[in-house]
């Protein structure tokens, strides 16, 4: 990839977005961090829970107990 493609990937992003670069595989991962899936040994620190109905459906899904 060159500087100007990256350049112009980077400029749609946004400021918040996590940016992984694989120089091996040529890769460029743009994560958006939004909130909503946290890990489930965290979910005891809060006092209501952080997973979302879209998260408890996503673990039904993949025969995840919670």
């Amino acid at each position: 990839m060159k500087v100007r493609e990256l350049l112009a990937r980077l400029e749609q992003a946004d400021p918040d977005f996590v940016i992984a670069i694989d120089a091996a595989s040529q890769s460029l991962l743009i994560l958006n961090p939004k909130p909503g899936f946290c890990n489930p040994a965290e979910i005891e620190e809060y006092e209501t829970p952080c997973l979302t109905e879209q998260d408890q459906e996503f673990l039904r899904d993949m025969h995840i107990k919670q």
